[in-house]
Protein backbone atom coordinates (compact mmCIF):
# COMPACT_ATOMS: atom_id res chain seq x y z
CA UNK A 1 0.00 0.00 0.00
CA UNK A 2 1.34 3.56 -1.08
CA UNK A 3 2.75 5.34 2.02
CA UNK A 4 0.03 8.69 2.53
CA UNK A 5 1.20 11.96 1.39
CA UNK A 6 1.42 14.33 4.26
CA UNK A 7 1.71 18.64 4.74
CA UNK A 8 4.32 18.56 7.36
CA UNK A 9 5.08 22.25 7.05
CA UNK A 10 3.16 24.93 9.96
CA UNK A 11 0.42 27.21 8.06
CA UNK A 12 0.70 30.21 7.08
CA UNK A 13 -1.50 32.26 9.07
CA UNK A 14 -2.26 36.32 8.41
CA UNK A 15 -4.33 38.37 10.68
CA UNK A 16 -6.77 40.33 7.95
CA UNK A 17 -7.76 44.04 8.03
CA UNK A 18 -11.33 43.89 8.10
CA UNK A 19 -11.57 41.41 11.03
CA UNK A 20 -10.47 37.65 10.93
CA UNK A 21 -7.26 35.23 9.26
CA UNK A 22 -6.48 33.61 5.92
CA UNK A 23 -4.33 30.54 6.14
CA UNK A 24 -2.76 28.50 3.44
CA UNK A 25 -0.18 25.81 3.56
CA UNK A 26 3.03 24.68 1.55
CA UNK A 27 2.13 21.58 -0.70
CA UNK A 28 5.12 19.06 -1.50
CA UNK A 29 5.51 17.35 -4.61
CA UNK A 30 2.88 15.00 -5.71
CA UNK A 31 1.52 13.59 -8.89
CA UNK A 32 4.68 14.67 -11.31
CA UNK A 33 3.83 18.06 -10.07
CA UNK A 34 6.78 20.39 -8.33
CA UNK A 35 6.26 21.86 -4.53
CA UNK A 36 3.39 24.50 -4.23
CA UNK A 37 1.43 26.71 -1.95
CA UNK A 38 -2.16 26.06 -1.60
CA UNK A 39 -4.65 28.61 -2.36
CA UNK A 40 -5.47 30.99 0.63
CA UNK A 41 -8.79 30.44 2.42
CA UNK A 42 -10.41 33.00 4.69
CA UNK A 43 -11.33 31.91 7.91
CA UNK A 44 -14.36 33.94 9.58
CA UNK A 45 -13.07 33.77 13.20
CA UNK A 46 -11.59 36.05 16.02
CA UNK A 47 -8.99 35.05 17.64
CA UNK A 48 -5.69 32.79 16.97
CA UNK A 49 -6.22 30.06 18.27
CA UNK A 50 -9.63 29.58 15.94
CA UNK A 51 -7.72 30.30 13.71
CA UNK A 52 -4.98 27.65 14.22
CA UNK A 53 -7.83 24.88 14.66
CA UNK A 54 -9.40 25.35 11.49
CA UNK A 55 -5.97 25.58 9.83
CA UNK A 56 -5.80 21.99 10.80
CA UNK A 57 -8.96 21.47 9.58
CA UNK A 58 -7.99 22.82 5.83
CA UNK A 59 -4.94 20.62 5.97
CA UNK A 60 -6.71 17.58 6.10
CA UNK A 61 -8.97 18.79 3.54
CA UNK A 62 -5.84 19.56 1.13
CA UNK A 63 -4.00 16.11 2.02
CA UNK A 64 -7.39 14.29 1.36
CA UNK A 65 -7.13 15.84 -2.06
CA UNK A 66 -3.98 15.44 -3.34
CA UNK A 67 -3.83 12.17 -1.99
CA UNK A 68 -6.85 11.57 -4.28
CA UNK A 69 -4.99 9.72 -7.10
CA UNK A 70 -8.18 10.36 -9.64
CA UNK A 71 -6.27 14.31 -9.63
CA UNK A 72 -2.82 12.98 -10.96
CA UNK A 73 -1.87 14.87 -13.66
CA UNK A 74 -2.68 13.17 -17.11
CA UNK A 75 0.96 12.78 -18.73
CA UNK A 76 1.74 10.05 -20.73
CA UNK A 77 4.61 7.35 -19.95
CA UNK A 78 6.57 8.41 -23.18
CA UNK A 79 6.36 12.33 -21.91
CA UNK A 80 7.02 11.39 -18.36
CA UNK A 81 9.86 9.27 -19.40
CA UNK A 82 11.50 12.46 -21.30
CA UNK A 83 11.22 14.83 -18.62
CA UNK A 84 13.02 12.03 -16.40
CA UNK A 85 15.91 11.87 -18.75
CA UNK A 86 16.19 15.61 -18.62
CA UNK A 87 16.63 15.73 -14.85
CA UNK A 88 19.34 13.23 -14.84
CA UNK A 89 21.05 15.40 -17.79
CA UNK A 90 20.53 18.35 -16.31
CA UNK A 91 22.08 16.58 -12.35
CA UNK A 92 25.03 15.85 -14.53
CA UNK A 93 25.51 13.02 -12.23
CA UNK A 94 26.00 10.09 -14.76
CA UNK A 95 28.53 9.46 -17.30
CA UNK A 96 28.12 11.05 -20.98
CA UNK A 97 27.89 7.99 -22.54
CA UNK A 98 25.58 5.84 -19.91
CA UNK A 99 23.24 8.81 -20.78
CA UNK A 100 23.68 8.93 -24.77
CA UNK A 101 22.90 5.24 -24.84
CA UNK A 102 19.77 5.96 -21.91
CA UNK A 103 19.36 8.52 -25.37
CA UNK A 104 18.62 5.57 -27.81
CA UNK A 105 16.32 3.35 -25.31
CA UNK A 106 13.79 6.22 -25.13
CA UNK A 107 13.91 6.91 -28.79
CA UNK A 108 13.06 3.12 -29.15
CA UNK A 109 10.30 3.11 -26.04
CA UNK A 110 9.30 5.82 -27.52
CA UNK A 111 7.85 4.11 -31.03
CA UNK A 112 5.89 1.85 -28.62
CA UNK A 113 2.06 1.99 -27.92
CA UNK A 114 3.49 2.18 -23.94
CA UNK A 115 4.99 5.87 -25.04
CA UNK A 116 0.98 6.87 -25.85
CA UNK A 117 -0.63 5.35 -22.46
CA UNK A 118 -1.00 7.95 -19.16
CA UNK A 119 1.36 7.43 -16.79
CA UNK A 120 -1.51 6.49 -14.06
CA UNK A 121 -2.83 4.18 -16.65
CA UNK A 122 -0.20 1.74 -17.31
CA UNK A 123 -1.10 -1.85 -15.63
CA UNK A 124 1.14 -5.41 -15.80
CA UNK A 125 -1.27 -5.99 -19.72
CA UNK A 126 0.51 -3.14 -20.70
CA UNK A 127 4.09 -4.05 -19.78
CA UNK A 128 3.28 -7.67 -21.03
CA UNK A 129 2.21 -5.81 -24.63
CA UNK A 130 4.93 -4.04 -24.64
CA UNK A 131 7.25 -7.14 -24.47
CA UNK A 132 5.26 -8.45 -27.20
CA UNK A 133 5.80 -5.65 -29.59
CA UNK A 134 9.27 -5.52 -29.18
CA UNK A 135 9.61 -8.91 -29.62
CA UNK A 136 7.38 -8.08 -33.13
CA UNK A 137 9.98 -5.07 -33.78
CA UNK A 138 12.48 -7.62 -34.31
CA UNK A 139 14.64 -6.40 -31.46
CA UNK A 140 17.15 -8.69 -29.90
CA UNK A 141 16.51 -10.44 -26.21
CA UNK A 142 19.59 -8.41 -24.83
CA UNK A 143 17.95 -5.22 -26.26
CA UNK A 144 14.05 -5.56 -25.24
CA UNK A 145 15.58 -6.87 -21.56
CA UNK A 146 17.50 -3.69 -21.39
CA UNK A 147 14.18 -1.31 -22.59
CA UNK A 148 12.06 -3.52 -20.31
CA UNK A 149 14.57 -2.80 -17.35
CA UNK A 150 14.78 0.85 -18.57
CA UNK A 151 10.70 1.46 -17.82
CA UNK A 152 10.45 -0.50 -14.60
CA UNK A 153 13.41 1.73 -13.42
CA UNK A 154 11.03 4.91 -14.43
CA UNK A 155 8.01 3.40 -13.18
CA UNK A 156 10.04 2.79 -9.63
CA UNK A 157 11.35 6.27 -9.82
CA UNK A 158 7.06 7.63 -10.31
CA UNK A 159 6.65 5.41 -7.26
CA UNK A 160 8.86 6.74 -5.17
CA UNK A 161 7.85 10.28 -5.55
CA UNK A 162 4.04 9.06 -5.46
CA UNK A 163 3.49 9.92 -8.63
CA UNK A 164 1.68 6.40 -9.10
CA UNK A 165 -0.22 4.80 -6.60
CA UNK A 166 0.18 1.33 -8.44
CA UNK A 167 3.90 -0.22 -9.76
CA UNK A 168 2.53 -3.02 -12.13
CA UNK A 169 6.30 -3.77 -12.74
CA UNK A 170 6.93 -6.47 -9.63
CA UNK A 171 4.44 -8.70 -11.90
CA UNK A 172 5.95 -8.47 -14.76
CA UNK A 173 8.85 -11.03 -15.19
CA UNK A 174 12.09 -9.75 -17.29
CA UNK A 175 13.82 -11.35 -20.53
CA UNK A 176 16.43 -13.80 -20.42
CA UNK A 177 19.20 -12.39 -22.22
CA UNK A 178 21.27 -13.77 -24.82
CA UNK A 179 24.40 -15.44 -23.69
CA UNK A 180 27.48 -12.45 -24.95
CA UNK A 181 31.19 -12.72 -25.57
CA UNK A 182 32.74 -11.54 -22.50
CA UNK A 183 35.01 -8.73 -22.34
CA UNK A 184 38.68 -10.67 -22.22
CA UNK A 185 42.23 -9.14 -22.71
CA UNK A 186 44.61 -10.01 -25.71
CA UNK A 187 46.80 -13.05 -26.33
CA UNK A 188 50.55 -12.45 -26.71
CA UNK A 189 50.37 -13.40 -29.91
CA UNK A 190 47.43 -11.16 -30.97
CA UNK A 191 49.47 -8.09 -29.14
CA UNK A 192 52.17 -9.40 -31.15
CA UNK A 193 49.95 -8.95 -34.47
CA UNK A 194 48.31 -5.94 -33.12
CA UNK A 195 51.39 -4.05 -33.27
CA UNK A 196 53.30 -5.22 -36.50
CA UNK A 197 50.11 -4.65 -38.29
CA UNK A 198 50.59 -1.02 -37.01
CA UNK A 199 54.00 -0.82 -37.61
CA UNK A 200 54.18 -2.09 -40.84
CA UNK A 201 50.62 0.33 -42.57
CA UNK A 202 50.18 3.72 -43.27
CA UNK A 203 49.74 5.67 -40.81
CA UNK A 204 46.73 7.13 -40.36
CA UNK A 205 44.42 9.03 -38.03
CA UNK A 206 42.64 5.96 -37.12
CA UNK A 207 45.43 3.55 -36.71
CA UNK A 208 46.36 6.26 -34.02
CA UNK A 209 43.36 5.71 -32.32
CA UNK A 210 44.20 1.99 -32.38
CA UNK A 211 47.53 2.77 -31.23
CA UNK A 212 46.88 5.57 -28.64
CA UNK A 213 44.60 2.68 -26.60
CA UNK A 214 46.88 -0.06 -26.99
CA UNK A 215 49.92 1.69 -25.62
CA UNK A 216 47.86 4.30 -22.49
CA UNK A 217 44.44 1.72 -21.81
CA UNK A 218 42.82 5.25 -23.13
CA UNK A 219 38.98 4.91 -23.51
CA UNK A 220 37.56 5.69 -27.92
CA UNK A 221 36.18 9.33 -26.33
CA UNK A 222 39.70 9.87 -24.64
CA UNK A 223 41.77 9.31 -27.77
CA UNK A 224 39.09 10.92 -29.67
CA UNK A 225 39.45 13.83 -28.10
CA UNK A 226 43.40 14.71 -27.64
CA UNK A 227 44.54 17.47 -28.94
CA UNK A 228 48.16 18.48 -30.46
CA UNK A 229 48.71 20.81 -27.14
CA UNK A 230 48.00 17.92 -25.14
CA UNK A 231 50.84 15.58 -25.85
CA UNK A 232 54.51 16.62 -24.60
CA UNK A 233 56.92 14.74 -26.77
CA UNK A 234 60.14 16.04 -24.42
CA UNK A 235 58.62 14.71 -21.73
CA UNK A 236 56.78 11.96 -22.39
CA UNK A 237 53.32 12.24 -21.79
CA UNK A 238 49.75 13.09 -22.23
CA UNK A 239 47.60 15.95 -20.84
CA UNK A 240 44.18 14.01 -20.45
CA UNK A 241 41.44 16.52 -20.02
CA UNK A 242 38.90 16.00 -22.29
CA UNK A 243 36.93 12.81 -24.22
CA UNK A 244 34.95 13.27 -27.79
CA UNK A 245 31.26 11.75 -27.06
CA UNK A 246 29.14 10.17 -29.87
CA UNK A 247 27.57 13.07 -30.95
CA UNK A 248 30.72 14.75 -31.61
CA UNK A 249 31.06 17.20 -28.37
CA UNK A 250 33.84 17.50 -26.07
CA UNK A 251 33.29 16.81 -22.50
CA UNK A 252 35.07 15.57 -19.76
CA UNK A 253 36.40 12.03 -19.10
CA UNK A 254 34.68 9.77 -17.55
CA UNK A 255 34.44 9.62 -14.20
CA UNK A 256 36.84 13.01 -14.00
CA UNK A 257 39.75 10.84 -15.13
CA UNK A 258 41.73 14.04 -16.36
CA UNK A 259 45.56 13.92 -15.72
CA UNK A 260 48.65 13.64 -16.93
CA UNK A 261 49.71 10.31 -18.69
CA UNK A 262 53.24 9.11 -19.08
CA UNK A 263 53.79 7.33 -23.02
CA UNK A 264 56.62 4.86 -23.83
CA UNK A 265 59.23 5.72 -26.32
CA UNK A 266 57.57 4.02 -29.05
CA UNK A 267 54.29 5.99 -28.87
CA UNK A 268 56.11 8.50 -28.99
CA UNK A 269 58.25 7.90 -32.35
CA UNK A 270 54.41 6.88 -33.96
CA UNK A 271 53.03 10.31 -32.82
CA UNK A 272 55.80 12.38 -33.95
CA UNK A 273 55.51 10.42 -37.44
CA UNK A 274 52.17 11.27 -37.13
CA UNK A 275 52.80 14.61 -36.61
CA UNK A 276 54.85 15.36 -39.65
CA UNK A 277 52.74 13.76 -41.91
CA UNK A 278 49.53 15.65 -40.50
CA UNK A 279 52.07 19.03 -41.25
CA UNK A 280 52.64 17.97 -44.72
CA UNK A 281 49.10 16.60 -45.81
CA UNK A 282 47.19 19.76 -43.99
CA UNK A 283 49.55 22.74 -43.11
CA UNK A 284 51.82 22.12 -46.32
CA UNK A 285 54.90 21.62 -44.24
CA UNK A 286 54.20 23.95 -41.97
CA UNK A 287 53.26 24.12 -37.65
CA UNK A 288 50.83 22.13 -36.45
CA UNK A 289 48.36 24.39 -34.39
CA UNK A 290 47.79 23.08 -30.71
CA UNK A 291 43.97 23.37 -30.69
CA UNK A 292 43.78 21.04 -33.60
CA UNK A 293 42.34 17.05 -32.96
CA UNK A 294 45.08 14.45 -33.27
CA UNK A 295 43.12 12.00 -34.41
CA UNK A 296 41.43 12.72 -38.25
CA UNK A 297 39.77 11.30 -41.21
CA UNK A 298 41.67 11.53 -44.48
CA UNK A 299 39.88 15.27 -45.32
CA UNK A 300 41.86 16.59 -41.98
CA UNK A 301 38.67 17.28 -40.08
CA UNK A 302 37.87 15.66 -36.65
CA UNK A 303 37.62 11.93 -36.51
CA UNK A 304 33.88 11.16 -34.88
CA UNK A 305 33.19 7.84 -33.16
CA UNK A 306 30.55 5.81 -35.48
CA UNK A 307 33.05 6.22 -38.00
CA UNK A 308 36.03 4.72 -36.62
CA UNK A 309 33.86 1.91 -35.23
CA UNK A 310 33.17 1.26 -38.82
CA UNK A 311 36.56 1.10 -40.01
CA UNK A 312 37.83 -0.94 -37.15
CA UNK A 313 35.56 -3.22 -37.14
CA UNK A 314 37.15 -4.37 -40.69
CA UNK A 315 40.50 -3.76 -39.08
CA UNK A 316 40.22 -5.95 -36.83
CA UNK A 317 38.62 -8.94 -38.94
CA UNK A 318 41.90 -8.51 -41.91
CA UNK A 319 44.36 -8.37 -39.45
CA UNK A 320 42.50 -11.94 -37.53
CA UNK A 321 41.20 -10.00 -34.54
CA UNK A 322 37.58 -10.47 -35.07
CA UNK A 323 34.96 -11.68 -37.65
CA UNK A 324 31.63 -11.29 -38.85
CA UNK A 325 28.91 -14.11 -38.76
CA UNK A 326 27.15 -13.07 -42.14
CA UNK A 327 28.37 -11.08 -44.83
CA UNK A 328 25.49 -10.12 -47.72
CA UNK A 329 26.40 -9.19 -51.11
CA UNK A 330 24.54 -6.61 -53.23
CA UNK A 331 24.42 -4.28 -55.98
CA UNK A 332 22.83 -0.50 -55.54
CA UNK A 333 21.26 1.15 -58.42
CA UNK A 334 24.20 1.88 -60.35
CA UNK A 335 25.11 -1.56 -60.57
CA UNK A 336 28.16 -1.38 -57.78
CA UNK A 337 28.92 -3.91 -55.31
CA UNK A 338 28.35 -3.58 -52.01
CA UNK A 339 28.48 -5.87 -48.99
CA UNK A 340 26.38 -5.91 -45.58
CA UNK A 341 28.30 -7.55 -42.74
CA UNK A 342 27.27 -8.54 -39.52
CA UNK A 343 27.17 -10.31 -36.44
CA UNK A 344 30.57 -9.22 -35.46
CA UNK A 345 32.55 -10.91 -33.29
CA UNK A 346 35.71 -10.74 -31.54
CA UNK A 347 38.30 -8.09 -29.94
CA UNK A 348 36.66 -4.54 -29.15
CA UNK A 349 38.72 -1.09 -28.75
CA UNK A 350 37.68 -1.66 -25.17
CA UNK A 351 39.70 -4.51 -24.36
CA UNK A 352 42.65 -2.97 -25.24
CA UNK A 353 42.14 -1.46 -21.96
CA UNK A 354 41.76 -4.57 -20.32
CA UNK A 355 44.65 -5.74 -22.08
CA UNK A 356 46.12 -2.76 -20.54
CA UNK A 357 44.85 -3.26 -17.05
CA UNK A 358 45.70 -7.13 -16.94
CA UNK A 359 49.44 -6.45 -18.00
CA UNK A 360 49.78 -3.92 -15.57
CA UNK A 361 48.76 -6.39 -12.87
CA UNK A 362 51.23 -8.80 -13.93
CA UNK A 363 53.91 -6.42 -13.25
CA UNK A 364 52.96 -4.06 -10.36
CA UNK A 365 50.73 -4.46 -7.61
CA UNK A 366 46.48 -3.91 -8.41
CA UNK A 367 46.58 -0.58 -6.36
CA UNK A 368 49.29 0.97 -8.79
CA UNK A 369 47.46 -0.41 -11.75
CA UNK A 370 44.25 1.41 -10.65
CA UNK A 371 46.25 4.80 -10.71
CA UNK A 372 47.24 4.24 -14.36
CA UNK A 373 43.53 3.13 -15.19
CA UNK A 374 42.08 6.06 -13.38
CA UNK A 375 39.56 3.74 -11.80
CA UNK A 376 37.63 5.19 -8.46
CA UNK A 377 37.17 1.76 -6.79
CA UNK A 378 39.84 -0.76 -6.93
CA UNK A 379 37.05 -3.65 -7.77
CA UNK A 380 36.95 -2.12 -11.24
CA UNK A 381 40.35 -2.40 -11.77
CA UNK A 382 40.24 -5.82 -10.20
CA UNK A 383 37.37 -6.28 -13.14
CA UNK A 384 39.32 -4.88 -15.91
CA UNK A 385 41.84 -8.58 -15.00
CA UNK A 386 42.02 -11.62 -17.22
CA UNK A 387 43.69 -15.23 -17.55
CA UNK A 388 46.42 -15.10 -20.02
CA UNK A 389 46.98 -17.98 -21.66
CA UNK A 390 50.69 -18.09 -21.37
CA UNK A 391 50.49 -17.27 -18.05
CA UNK A 392 48.15 -19.79 -16.84
CA UNK A 393 50.30 -22.68 -18.49
CA UNK A 394 54.13 -21.40 -16.81
CA UNK A 395 52.04 -21.02 -13.60
CA UNK A 396 50.87 -24.98 -14.40
CA UNK A 397 54.92 -25.84 -15.43
CA UNK A 398 55.81 -24.12 -12.42
CA UNK A 399 53.41 -26.03 -9.99
CA UNK A 400 54.54 -29.19 -11.40
CA UNK A 401 58.68 -28.49 -11.15
CA UNK A 402 58.07 -27.92 -7.46
CA UNK A 403 56.46 -31.00 -6.60
CA UNK A 404 58.64 -33.21 -8.42
CA UNK A 405 61.67 -31.40 -7.06
CA UNK A 406 59.95 -30.92 -3.47
CA UNK A 407 61.60 -27.32 -3.77
CA UNK A 408 61.46 -23.80 -5.95
CA UNK A 409 62.68 -24.24 -8.98
CA UNK A 410 64.93 -22.10 -11.09
CA UNK A 411 63.94 -19.61 -13.77
CA UNK A 412 63.29 -20.96 -16.60
CA UNK A 413 64.58 -18.75 -19.76
CA UNK A 414 62.40 -16.02 -20.89
CA UNK A 415 60.38 -16.19 -23.98
CA UNK A 416 61.88 -12.73 -24.62
CA UNK A 417 65.68 -14.38 -24.13
CA UNK A 418 64.38 -17.10 -26.88
CA UNK A 419 62.98 -14.50 -29.04
CA UNK A 420 66.21 -12.72 -29.24
CA UNK A 421 68.57 -16.01 -29.66
CA UNK A 422 65.92 -16.59 -32.59
CA UNK A 423 66.56 -13.31 -33.96
CA UNK A 424 70.21 -13.48 -33.68
CA UNK A 425 70.63 -16.62 -35.60
CA UNK A 426 68.44 -15.87 -38.39
CA UNK A 427 69.18 -11.67 -38.67
CA UNK A 428 68.30 -12.75 -43.13
CA UNK A 429 65.35 -14.20 -42.36
CA UNK A 430 64.19 -10.80 -39.71
CA UNK A 431 65.19 -8.80 -42.48
CA UNK A 432 63.05 -10.64 -45.32
CA UNK A 433 59.84 -10.84 -42.93
CA UNK A 434 60.26 -7.23 -41.85
CA UNK A 435 60.31 -6.18 -45.36
CA UNK A 436 56.77 -8.37 -46.50
CA UNK A 437 55.59 -7.18 -43.87
CA UNK A 438 56.32 -3.78 -44.33
CA UNK A 439 55.07 -4.34 -48.04
CA UNK A 440 58.19 -2.74 -49.58
CA UNK A 441 57.85 0.43 -47.88
CA UNK A 442 60.00 2.56 -45.02
CA UNK A 443 58.76 2.30 -41.40
CA UNK A 444 59.24 6.50 -41.34
CA UNK A 445 58.39 8.19 -44.63
CA UNK A 446 56.28 5.20 -46.10
CA UNK A 447 57.80 5.21 -49.29
CA UNK A 448 58.53 1.97 -51.29
CA UNK A 449 62.22 1.05 -51.76
CA UNK A 450 63.66 -2.11 -53.01
CA UNK A 451 65.05 -4.17 -50.11
CA UNK A 452 68.98 -3.69 -50.74
CA UNK A 453 68.33 0.12 -50.57
CA UNK A 454 66.85 -0.49 -46.76
CA UNK A 455 68.78 -0.87 -43.38
CA UNK A 456 67.16 -2.67 -40.75
CA UNK A 457 67.11 -0.94 -37.36
CA UNK A 458 65.32 -1.51 -33.92
CA UNK A 459 62.21 0.72 -33.37
CA UNK A 460 63.68 0.88 -29.67
CA UNK A 461 66.98 1.23 -29.67
CA UNK A 462 69.40 -1.10 -27.67
CA UNK A 463 70.40 1.75 -26.02
CA UNK A 464 66.89 2.59 -24.31
CA UNK A 465 66.25 -1.01 -23.03
CA UNK A 466 65.00 -2.20 -26.38
CA UNK A 467 65.24 -5.93 -27.48
CA UNK A 468 66.51 -7.63 -30.30
CA UNK A 469 63.25 -9.23 -31.54
CA UNK A 470 61.49 -9.15 -35.11
CA UNK A 471 58.79 -7.05 -33.24
CA UNK A 472 60.80 -4.07 -32.46
CA UNK A 473 62.82 -4.62 -35.68
CA UNK A 474 62.35 -2.56 -38.70
CA UNK A 475 63.77 -1.40 -42.35
CA UNK A 476 63.97 1.94 -43.08
CA UNK A 477 65.39 3.98 -46.30
CA UNK A 478 69.05 5.39 -46.05
CA UNK A 479 67.68 8.98 -45.40
CA UNK A 480 65.45 8.03 -42.36
CA UNK A 481 67.79 6.19 -40.90
CA UNK A 482 70.20 8.82 -40.71
CA UNK A 483 67.83 11.12 -39.64
CA UNK A 484 66.92 8.85 -36.70
CA UNK A 485 70.68 8.51 -35.95
CA UNK A 486 70.25 12.50 -35.42
CA UNK A 487 68.00 12.03 -33.25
Amino acid sequence: MSRRIEILTDPEIRKLKRGGYSVRFRIPPHHGLPESKSPRRKLQVRSIGAARKEAENYRRELEDEINDYRNITNITFGDYLKRWHEDRVEMGERAIGTLEVEELYIRQIDETALARIELKEIDENDLDNFKKENKRLGRSNDRQDKLLKLVKQVLKHAEVRREIKHNPSGAVENIKRDIKDKRKALTREDQQRLIEALESEDITGKTVVVRIAFSTGFRRGECLGLQWGDIDFKKKTINLTRQLTSKGEYAPPKFGGSGVIPIGDGLVRYLRRWKEKTSRQFYRGGRVPKESPVCRNNNGKQLQAANFDKWRRDWFVEHGLGEYTEIRVSWDSKGRKRYHKTGYKGYRLHELRHTMATELVGNADLKTAQTIMRHTNINTTAGYVHEIDENVRNAANLLDDMRESGSEPKRKEDQVAKDEKRFKEDRIGAMERAYKRQHGKCAECGKRFEKSEMVGGFITSLSKDGIQTTGNFQLLCKDCNMKMAVR
